[in-house]
């Protein structure tokens, strides 16, 4: 009786509700079939009933399961997932139990769907791309065995007839694109393959999304954004182009749908919804899911990977720094570090300690925009400075006399406010970027000595920084140098006599071998300003040996304003790469790199992370440049310019100035084993949602949201944070929001993924540089096509291609390590190899064991280079059969120093054929392409001759004027602006399709607290006419031609026949003439 009344009572707790379980939200890949549903949620895969109810979840392992497809019995379901290391496909029973895996190939492996007849998974997978765009279409054997590519060019998904002769299959495009109402060059589309007649026919013709082909009896249903811009499933019959919507959703999309034939379940607005085909009728899941949710726990960890800024005090005994968004004081010594914040829910920046040491300011998110605080330094209550500051804020700076706090916004506004009255002034403002392609933050500004006087950068019209200073007591402005040479980070000496800045004022040239190009390799010197004039000049006269040069007396701190400019003088140290000025007392400190590239043009105003800048210490006196031996990351000063911090790697170093230039060293390293933060992820969440939905309210290019209320967006899309389970979730979240605004180049991603990481593994997938096909009639495998140095790379390490190993195109790979190989056999299988390991392959020119040979190869991790030069190579062999050689072939796969680099070479050798071909097909953009505009765009102007020889054209670098450029959907970013920009200058003939279609281009990635990265679309292009340019439909070709799926399959490239037609009309009606040498004068 008494276990009966404590049964009862158990019974009448849980049903009350104290535990029940939690509905779930923000489910995956759901796939069903009749009574069951398996989705992903938190990483893993559960099991449902079809009516809902409480889940059981069927995975655990600690990374990623997803894209679960019921096999057609339902006893199955196979899935993709990283057990062994890189993503591969796996099946299982569908209740649950141990995997098995089926692939073994390098890269990803994503399950699709299942053969009809259930003997075979369908996945994707780009293993056999040369550029990775669009996947292709493969089948594995459920028994095990090698993969068997679709008949197709490319595929992203498929979907069988009921008969499976025939399939509807997605040819192209993201089918969960986050760039809502995307219209550009690669669009999904659907097309029907017949397996009978060999015949490819496209299904769909709307110009958007067209995904997730259904072949359901005669119909196909699928998703498409057609109608009122959101992704809804609808229904066409096979063979017909009308479309009719089975759903009607008007906020958020139909994703992810699976069909068992009777039914298709998907996902929208978080929730799986089932949608009977019988009835037509659609309903919601409710999924109960018994999870104790350990990834979202709170934990505690050392936020030493995630420090932001450093700042350095007065009396050289701490530092202050961000990390994670919390401020932290960092004592030298033993002593640990102190959280003075203690927010994970806000974001604490740019902290720094007052001249006395007692105060703190910094800013803060805590009540919305980012104001400034005050804080003691021991810790405490917060007052606030300002309350009404509305948008990016840049670093903040104390005045040396403490009453002052000088700052900076994404204007370029510049204020300081007074500290005891909370006085807010604006200094100056300006509207000028000074890179439109790299970073938008400029906070170049420093205070006197004095405290009387804020000296600052402005970029002017012309893209060079103009140095001024301003005093606080009168309000007036006061130019220091004018717009003629390029000057930056204006500092004063702390002992009140000089500024210091840097100027590009060197113009020393290098010029290259091939007497086209010259750089500015040391455009960068140091220059002194005297403040006070009829003072004797720096550096007069040489240097006393071993004797400083003598100082002038100290005075009270004084500008003289009259004749500024003309008291300028460079410091007595060479031109280089200069970066980042700061000044001491009688001090002078910059950062330096020996070579200016790609990286450093992001690197201006604030260093990147690497662990690459020689810093200098220059004493006034001993006219005496001095470099630390080591290497930092970044390095700042103390207010009073006596004390510096310096990173490198992940430590942190604080030393006197004065001991660094006789010492050549950066000081203590500090301790920051000590720092504790406490993670709460929903906390996190919320404010890294809030910078991004920021971060996008203040640098969006269009000022109107491109038609959307921004607050609106941001609230309905915050709304989520509650129901996810992970930090890529997040990421998906920020990403569907940024999405809305129907816009390029959203990019969002990383941060901290936690506990729950993927596991890794040392083993890879080795490639040998080959394809192999299977020879029915020997039932081996035949070396198709080797792949190793070409004719113009030769520096390709192909594992076959050696001339000490005796195997050609065409030979049967007979054996892996000693294993027989079959045709069917998994050859990536016995590839599983560690890095620096070498395997034996044996091979023969005949289908037998008697007479092959053995050798020892070394496997390589990526065939990507190998694929990609012979693919070039085959087609510059092409145009040269073609055209007798008159045409010459470039592809150009980026814009950027590679892709200048590849220009030029081929530029070099095919400048004085007849024609170029110009392939940017594939391009994944960048900034550097009117670098090649610059070069087509030269005319030959004259001939040149000396005796007895061929002349030469003037100028010598020059091509005859005949250009094809071939586009296609997969040419992006700048790549389109090279189109553009080649089509206004009339400089050829585009072949192609449509391109991408982003051309609001992105500078000022943002970093969030965790390491996330969030890059705003801020830059957008307009042409001559006032016509936004691109975006959102591509770059148009002038000759519109496709290679279709027939053509490409039959080894046809239509584009590439198209652009050497119309070159070879080109050059008929344009040939290259030029007068003979003519008769010579006799005078």
């Amino acid at each position: 009786m008494k276990k009966l009344i404590i049964a009862v009572l158990i019974l009448a707790f849980v049903s009350s509700g104290a535990f029940a379980l939690e509905e779930g939200r923000f489910f995956r890949y759901p796939t069903v079939h009749q009574d069951k549903i398996i989705f992903t949620y938190e990483g893993d895969l559960w099991l449902v009933g079809a009516q809902g109810g409480r889940a059981s979840r069927i995975t655990s392992f600690p990374g990623t399961e997803y894209s679960a497809k019921f096999s057609p019995d339902g006893r199955s379901v196979a899935f993709s997932g990283s057990y062994d290391g890189s993503p591969a496909v796996y099946v299982m029973p569908a209740e649950g139990g141990s995997p098995r895996r089926l692939t073994y190939l390098p890269g990803f492996a994503q399950a699709i769907g299942w053969s009809p007849d259930g003997a075979k998974v369908v996945f994707r997978s780009m293993f056999e791309n040369f550029i990775g765009r669009d996947p292709n279409l493969y089948y594995v054997p459920v028994k095990g065995g090698a993969p068997e590519r679709f008949p197709l060019e490319r595929g992203t998904l498929v979907s069988f007839s009921p008969g499976g002769r025939s399939f509807l299959y997605c040819r192209k495009g993201d089918e969960e694109y986050y760039w809502k109402r995307y219209k550009g060059g690669r669009y999904p589309d659907i097309w029907l393959y017949d397996s009978d007649s060999k015949k490819y026919t496209p299904v769909t013709d709307y110009v958007g999304k067209n995904a997730y082909p259904m072949w359901i009896g005669d119909t196909m249903y699928f998703v498409s954004d057609r109608g009122n811009g959101i992704s809804n499933i609808y229904a066409q019959k096979i063979g017909t182009k009308e479309a009719r919507a089975v759903t009607t959703y008007a906020d958020f999309d139909a994703m992810w749908p699976n069909t068992d034939g009777q039914a298709i379940v998907y996902i929208q607005n978080g929730y799986i919804h089932l949608l009977d085909l019988k009835s037509g009728q659609t309903k919601t899941i409710s999924v109960l899911v018994p999870s104790d949710r350990w990834a979202l726990r709170d934990r505690v960890i050392n936020p030493r990977d995630y420090i932001h800024y450093i700042n350095a005090a007065d009396d050289g005994k701490s530092v202050v720094l961000e990390a994670r968004g919390d401020i932290f004081t960092v004592p030298g010594g033993k002593e640990p570090a102190v959280n003075l914040s203690n927010t994970s829910g806000t974001r604490e920046m740019y902290p720094a300690v007052s001249p006395d040491g007692k105060w703190l300011a910094f800013f803060s998110d805590k009540n919305g925009d980012y104001q400034l605080y005050l804080q003691k330094v021991e810790g405490g209550e917060w007052t606030p400075l300002t309350t009404d500051l509305d948008r990016k804020v840049y670093r903040l700076l104390w005045s040396p006399d403490g009453r002052k706090i000088l700052f900076g916004n994404k204007d370029f506004s510049i204020f300081y406010i007074d500290v005891a009255t909370k006085k807010l002034v604006k200094v100056d403002s300006s509207n000028q970027m000074k890179n439109d392609e790299f970073y938008w933050e400029i906070s170049d500004y420093a205070w006197s000595p004095d405290s009387k006087w804020i000296t600052y950068s402005f970029v002017q019209y012309n893209r060079n920084s103009q140095v001024f200073i301003f005093n606080t007591e009168t309000g007036q402005r006061y130019p220091v140098t004018d717009d003629f040479y390029d000057n930056l980070y204006p500092r004063f000496d702390a002992g009140g006599q000089y500024l210091y800045f840097v100027s590009s004022r060197n113009f020393g040239v290098q010029m290259d071998f091939y007497e086209d190009n010259h750089v500015i390799v040391s455009p960068q010197q140091v220059m002194l300003v005297q403040l006070r004039a009829g003072e004797k000049p720096p550096f007069a006269g040489e240097p006393a040996p071993g004797k400083p040069d003598k100082q002038p007396e100290p005075q009270p701190f004084r500008i003289d304003t009259e004749g500024l400019a003309q008291r300028v003088f460079p410091l007595p140290v060479p031109a280089g790469n200069y970066f980042f000025l700061q000044a001491g007392r009688g001090k002078v400190l910059w950062a330096s790199v020996d070579r200016f590239t790609e990286d450093e043009y992001e690197e201006i105003f604030k260093p990147g992370g690497a662990t690459k800048w020689s810093l200098h210490i220059f004493d006034i006196g001993d006219r005496k440049d001095v470099v630390l031996n080591d290497k930092v990351a970044d390095f700042g000063m103390s207010t009073n310019g006596e004390q510096f911090f310096s990173r490198a790697g992940g430590d942190i170093y604080l030393g006197a100035v004065d001991k660094a230039y006789l010492t050549k060293a950066a000081g203590e390293k500090l301790n920051v084993s000590t720092l504790v933060y406490r993670v709460d992820l929903q906390q996190e969440w919320k404010q890294i949602f809030n910078d991004c939905w920021r971060w996008y309210r203040d640098f969006f290019y269009s000022p109107i949201f491109n038609g959307h209320d921004w607050k609106a967006m941001g609230d309905k899309y915050r709304a989520f944070i509650p129901y996810l389970s992970s930090r890529d979730e997040l990421n998906w979240t920020m990403s569907q929001m940024v999405g809305e605004l129907c816009v390029s180049h959203t990019y969002i991603g990383g941060g901290d993924y936690g506990p729950a990481a993927t596991p890794g593994s040392p083993l890879f997938t080795g490639l040998l540089g080959a394809d192999l096909v299977p020879d029915a009639a020997a039932g081996l495998y035949k070396l198709d096509r080797i792949f190793g140095p070409t004719d113009i790379n030769r520096n390709l390490p192909g594992p076959l291609a050696r001339p000490d190993i005796a195997v050609k195109e065409g030979d049967y790979l007979l054996a892996i390590n000693g294993t027989p190989l079959r045709a069917g056999d998994d050859y990536f299988q016995l590839l599983q190899v560690t890095r620096g390991q070498k395997i034996k392959v044996t091979v023969n020119s005949k289908p037998v064991m008697e007479g092959a040979r053995t050798y020892e190869v070394e496997p390589i991790a990526s065939e990507q280079q190998l694929r990609y030069f012979r693919w070039i190579q085959d087609n510059i062999r092409k145009i040269t059969q073609a055209t007798n050689g008159r045409v010459g072939y470039m592809h150009i796969n980026a814009m950027g120093s590679g892709g200048v680099g590849e220009f030029d070479k081929y530029w070099r050798a095919f400048r004085y054929k007849d024609g170029i071909i110009i392939d940017v097909r594939r391009n994944s953009g960048g900034w550097t392409e009117y670098f090649l505009i610059d070069k087509l765009e030269r005319h030959v102007t004259a001939m040149n001759v000396l005796r007895n020889m061929v002349p030469f054209r003037y100028p010598g670098s020059v091509g005859v004027g005949n250009y094809v450029v071939i586009s296609n959907e997969y040419n992006g970013s700048d790549g389109e602006a090279f189109v553009e920009d080649f089509k206004a200058r009339k400089l050829g003939t585009v072949v192609g399709v449509p391109s991408w279609g982003g051309l609001v281009g992105i500078l000022n990635r943002q970093p969030t607290i965790d390491n996330g990265s969030v890059e705003q679309s801020n830059n957008a292009f307009y042409d001559r006419e006032g016509r936004w340019l691109v975006e959102n439909h591509g770059a148009d070709p002038d000759i519109l031609v496709d290679n279709d799926p027939g053509s490409v399959m039959a080894g046809r490239d239509r584009q590439l026949e198209k652009a050497i037609e119309v070159m070879l009309e080109k050059i008929k009606k344009n040939p290259f003439n030029f007068p003979p040498v003519p008769a010579y004068p006799k005078r």
